[in-house]
């Protein structure tokens, strides 16, 4: 074993050799603590970046956004709700986020003349002269009577599967593709309608079956379309903003519907002053008396004596002041035919007590008559002949007891007063015979109408 020198007895060059293992000593323990102290800090960078790892696949869905999560390219849930949500970090999962608003597609340029800014379609068709189908400002519908329409249209539309519509459709695509089934969809529906049911924009259509506006079928064929492709595309609303026909038919199809609309407004007076005149003849009674008085007369008109005799019996009874429901509430006649019925049995008691009162005085009469029937004539006679005297029209002459000839003028005043009452009764009976007239042409006037209208039903 070999002992360290003395250190009395050391040299300087072993001095220096120990000094170097002492630096040797300490770089190699400053090494060891910063390594550790590395090694620490890369364990925590590594913890951090895990747990940011994990949480990368928090996310959040807005308010106007369904979102889609996929593991692996497979779907594992759909229609995720607006709000954070979890999902597999990526490159495992994925969060696909579907706008769910509505969308607003315009087809101003496949119908009519392109759209233009701050000009109406009257203004773009009024420059065409003649339809060139090579020009884009001819562009038109075709309808099932072989009519042409320019159109625009306006469609709403939005994303209601998620899942299926990332599943489906290439998002650059999608509105290519909706815009494509409701074009085809337009066409076909054009297809089955008039040109007038598609200006007018009627609920029915004259061609074939009918029955839903041109709107609907549009949005319903787009729909079945989108459907079978599994686009996840809900159309909300279709809407035929414009409709025009050719610049050259214009002014004539104007014409037309000013006429319409004329004759509808006339028609339209005409209902309401026939419903005022039912409501001033009977109250709102009319609306059971009326029926029943065509009813009274198609059973006349049929031959139907037992359904006749009824309907009378009904009619009389609403006439003569019975109760009916009308709207829920019980009812009595009332208007003028209330003040004629009035009227009627107020004549019907005075004739009745003025023959009687008649008949009692003849009674009395006759009786006198059996008695004493010279003193009767006689004082009948000249009550009658004093009676005769007074009354206005009568002129009395005074002639002597002789064979005498007298030629006589009436009295102008009397012939005055007699041509004024003769023309007066004439008058009223001219104005009873116009009012009938009136009153029997307005009830011709008001069946033609029925009849028009129940001809258009049936076509």
């Amino acid at each position: 074993m070999t002992s360290l020198p003395n250190p009395e007895q050391r040299t300087p060059g072993s001095f220096r050799r120990d000094d170097e293992l002492a630096s040797m000593d300490a770089a190699q323990k400053s090494l060891t603590d910063a390594l550790r102290i590395t090694y620490r800090l890369l364990i925590l960078v590594m913890c951090l970046l895990g747990v940011l790892f994990l949480f990368s696949g928090l996310q959040t869905v807005s308010e106007s956004e369904k979102g889609v999560k996929l593991r692996f390219g497979a779907v594992m849930e759909d229609n995720v709700p607006p709000g954070w949500t979890l999902v597999a970090p990526w490159p495992a999962g994925e969060l696909i986020k579907v706008q769910t608003g509505q969308a607003d597609l315009q087809i101003t340029d496949s119908f009519g003349p392109p759209k233009e800014a701050g000009r109406a379609m009257s203004t773009l068709i009024a420059t065409v002269a003649d339809l060139n189908p090579m020009d884009p400002k001819s562009r038109s519908l075709v309808t099932g009577d072989v009519g042409i329409a320019h159109t625009w249209w306006t469609v709403l539309w939005n994303r209601s599967q998620p899942a299926s519509n990332v599943r489906n459709i290439v998002s650059e695509d999608e509105t290519n593709i909706v815009r494509a089934a409701v074009e085809n969809a337009i066409v076909k529906a054009a297809a089955e309608t008039t040109l007038d049911s598609l200006l007018k924009l009627r609920d029915t259509t004259t061609m074939g079956e009918g029955g839903s506006s041109i709107e609907q079928r549009v949005r319903e064929g787009a729909q079945r379309a989108l459907d079978e492709i599994g686009a996840g595309v809900t159309i909300s609303s279709v809407l035929l903003a414009e409709r025009l026909p050719p610049g050259n038919a214009r002014g004539d199809y104007q014409r037309v519907l000013t006429a319409e609309a004329n004759a509808a407004k006339e028609l339209e007076e005409g209902e309401a002053e026939a419903q005022r005149r039912l409501l001033q003849a009977a109250g709102e009674v009319h609306s059971v008396l009326t029926p029943l008085i065509d009813e009274y007369e198609r059973a006349i008109a049929v031959g139907d004596a037992g359904t006749e005799a009824e309907t009378l019996a009904r009619i009389n009874a609403v006439i003569d002041g019975e109760p009916v429901e009308v709207d829920g509430r019980m009812m009595t006649i009332a208007g003028l035919a209330a003040g004629q019925m009035i009227s009627a049995r107020e004549y019907r008691t005075n004739q009745v007590n003025e023959w009687r009162a008649r008949a009692a005085t003849f009674e009395t009469k006759l009786d006198l008559y059996r008695k004493r029937p010279s003193w009767f004539i006689a004082n009948e006679w000249g009550q009658a002949f004093r009676e005769f005297l007074y009354l206005t029209e009568a002129e009395v002459f005074r002639v002597p007891p002789k064979d005498i000839r007298v030629w006589l003028n009436s009295n102008p005043a009397i012939a005055e007063a007699r041509e004024i009452e003769r023309n007066t009764l004439e008058t009223g009976i001219s104005i009873l015979r116009r009012e009938g007239e009136f009153q029997q042409d307005a009830r011709d006037r008001r069946r033609d109408r029925e009849f028009r209208r129940a001809n258009e039903d049936l076509d």
